[in-house]
Order: C-alpha cells, then structure tokens, then sequence
C-alpha cells in the first residue's frame, strides 16, 4: 500500500516519508516510520505501551503489534488492524495507539481505556502495503487465510496469519483475556461488515446480530450516516471464506467486523473515529 518514491530512481523506494497512493486513495509513511513512531510512544508511556513483534513475514519484514493496558484475568480486550489488504490503508488504524495513550491520561476518557487490554496491528499485511499491493509477496489474500474452528478450517498457510494466531492465542490463554470485540479497517465501499462472510444462508443469532446492529448505528451517528451495515453478503452480494471477522467471531464469540472506508476521505474523518471508539468502549 505505500512505499516511497525515490526522486530519480525507483517509484517503490522512500522518498520523503511518503508513498504511491493506494487503493484507497490514501498515502502514508513508510512502515518503518509507522513502527518507529510507535516505539516512541513506547518510551514515552512504557507502563501502558508496549511494541511487540511477533514474527516476520517470508521476506523476513518483521511483524508488529501495539499492546496497550495491563493484561490480566477477565479483561475486556479489543483487537484493531489495518492493512490487511495492503492497498486498503485507511490512516486509521497506525494513528489510535496515540489516541488510546492520550485517552488514558485524560479524566475524561481514563476510566473508558484503563479497564481495557487493546491490541492493535497498524500494518497487518507490510509487504502487501509496501508494493501497494492488495495481496503478501506471496501473492496470497490474507483475509482469505484465517481458520474457522468450528469448520475445521485451518488455513493458516502465510506467515502474517500463522504468526498473529499463534500470538494471540497464546496472549488469550495466558492471561485469560476475554476477546469482546475485533475492527479490520478496509477500504473502499463505506460500510460495517458483519460475519458470516463465507455463506449467505446462515445469519448470527438474534441477541449478537442486536449488538452488531449497535455498532453500526454507532457508525451512522458518529462516522457517516450514509454508511451502511450487515453481513458481507447482505452488502457486497459475495461471499468470502477465510476473514478475520469470521474467525474471531467463531473462537471467542466477540463482535467481530469489517470497517470498510471510503475511498480518498476516511483519513479525514479519524477525529469521527476517535468519537466512535469512546463510544464503543463505553458501551462495552
């Protein structure tokens, strides 16, 4: 989704901090600026920030995620990422770690954050983002590589995927964390996705289908009332195995979807999306 340009030389390359546009319309830093920044939000707030990597993809790019809050038992945790396709950077997702950070010092919004474990990968796909390409340098579909264990769908054949699993898992087990809600930002269509995405026959039951809807509405007051919401295939009209949204909703029963942008503009709208988040965390 974004490399730099190089003056004379190679379209791909760094030059000046930013990137070919991708598909979403929206240039960003590099991705390692984007970590860079992070780890300097580490060292500013290591008690509540912590950069964690968590492995690399085949090019050997390394993996990162941002933990922000002290895990432990029960804790109410939520899961961000960006970038998954790699030419779908909203700008969104890299910039909430600061938000979160500045949230917790805040009287206002501490009791909002303070309770909460939040994880967030702001490039989940760097090589894919780097060549402005949707897929990895494997030329795979992430978001068609996660299991579904109640399937028995392993998937989990690409390094990004088998390491973040294999990661989360084990931080869940470990502390016991309990897995409330998951937001992967996409790009371009202007609406909340929920799971299922592989079928169009099945539907969540009524009580979790309530509280998608919830989150949606919440998207409609807070983001753009013109956004819409519902299952990928209520929306998009096809269906896709492997997503994200599917196999957090499957393995720990949490609110689980897809943010799908809008094409050159979501950027413009983060000071929405910080609303909508304190709206979200209140509520959760």
């Amino acid at each position: 989704m974004k490399n730099f340009i190089l003056l004379l030389f190679i379209s791909t390359q760094t030059f000046a901090g930013f990137g070919p546009k991708s598909d979403s319309g929206i240039r960003g830093k590099a991705y390692k600026e984007i970590i860079k920044d992070l780890k300097t939000l580490e060292e500013k707030m290591p008690r509540y920030v912590k950069v964690i990597k968590y492995g690399e993809s085949a090019k050997g790019t390394p993996l990162y995620v941002t933990r922000l809050g002290t895990p432990k038992p029960g804790a109410k945790t939520v899961l961000i990422s960006g970038a998954t396709h790699g030419d779908e950077y909203l700008n969104i997702a890299d910039r909430l770690p600061k938000f979160f950070a500045k949230a917790r010092r805040a009287r206002s919004a501490h009791k909002l954050v303070d309770d909460k474990v939040i994880y967030i990968v702001p490039i989940f796909n760097p090589d894919g983002y780097t060549k402005s390409r949707r897929e990895n340098s494997k030329r795979k579909d992430l978001n068609r590589d996660f299991p579904l264990p109640s399937q028995n769908k392993e998937r989990l054949t690409q390094n990004e995927t088998k390491y973040w699993v294999k990661f989360l898992e084990k931080e869940v087990e470990k502390y016991n964390l309990d897995v409330k809600l998951s937001v992967d930002y996409h790009c371009c269509y202007g609406a909340l996705l929920f799971p299922w995405s592989y079928t169009l026959d099945i539907t969540l039951d009524p009580e979790d289908l309530s509280k998608h809807n919830q989150l949606g509405e919440l998207m409609k007051d807070e983001i753009d009332n013109r956004y819409v919401y519902g299952s990928t295939g209520q929306i998009l009209w096809y269906t896709a195995a492997g997503t994200s949204k599917d196999y957090y909703y499957d393995k720990f029963n949490a609110l689980s979807v897809t943010f799908e942008g809008e094409y050159k503009k979501e950027h413009l709208k983060y000071e929405k999306h910080q609303k909508w988040w304190m709206r979200i965390l209140k509520n959760l």
